[in-house]
């Protein structure tokens, strides 16, 4: 018995140790304080798959890029309309307008009876004027006549809907669009011999009107 004791005193430390070692690590796994362990307790990749609960993190968990994106939504509502901008600059808009020399004699050949000249643009066009049987063409023949307008390129901006026949005195009209080319807008007139006769058609007070517009929108 004394040599039992002799022995557990010499080696009481290192007794003490082991109880310390195998009963402290049960100690800390059954009374560990609550919020005790922190990041610096984690050995590197303890935390897998299995200590987590399933459907227990949220987005904010994740680095950006880590999740997928879902499927686009449906579209949502309009929104209400936004404020109304403010106005524009004003677009060019000039009106030229010219009453023709009277009279003017027309003949097979087309003769300008109004003309005006105008910078280059978009123009809406109207003219009218009257026309009138002179020598045989008084006498009732049934020649026709046409009138248009012509750009500084001679293109056709502006026609009467068809060739008219002259049996009297009658007012012609011409409408129309187009971009003219900078230089004079002109009237023309020139008459169809059906009959042969031999008189030509007067023309009077012939009026061409030509307002410039920002541009031209065909429906």
């Amino acid at each position: 018995m004394t040599r039992v004791l002799r022995h557990v005193r010499s080696n009481l430390v290192a007794y003490l140790a082991l109880f310390v070692a195998l009963g402290g690590t049960s100690y800390a796994a059954v009374n560990l304080p609550r919020n005790s362990v922190g990041t610096a307790q984690l050995k590197p990749s303890a935390v897998t798959s299995a200590k987590v609960k399933n459907g227990s993190l949220l987005a904010a968990d994740f680095r950006r890029g880590q999740l997928r994106a879902g499927p686009q939504g449906a579209a949502g509502p309009a929104g209400p309309a936004g404020e109304r901008g403010a106005a524009g600059e004003r677009g060019p808009s000039e009106a030229y307008s010219v009453i023709g020399p009277s009279p003017v004699i027309v003949g097979p050949t087309a003769v300008e009876v109004a003309g005006v000249n105008v910078p280059a643009g978009a123009y809406t066009l109207s003219a009218t004027g009257f026309i009138y049987g002179t020598g045989e063409a008084a006498q009732g023949t049934r020649d026709q006549y046409v009138c248009f307008v012509l750009d500084a390129a001679d293109t056709v901006l502006a026609n009467m809907p068809s060739q008219v026949t002259l049996d009297a005195a009658q007012q012609f009209l011409v409408i129309g669009a187009g971009q003219a080319a900078a230089g004079r807008l002109r009237l023309m007139c020139r008459q169809i011999v059906q009959d042969g006769a031999e008189g030509a058609f007067t023309e009077l007070g012939a009026r061409l009107v030509a307002t410039r517009v920002g541009s031209l929108t065909k429906p």
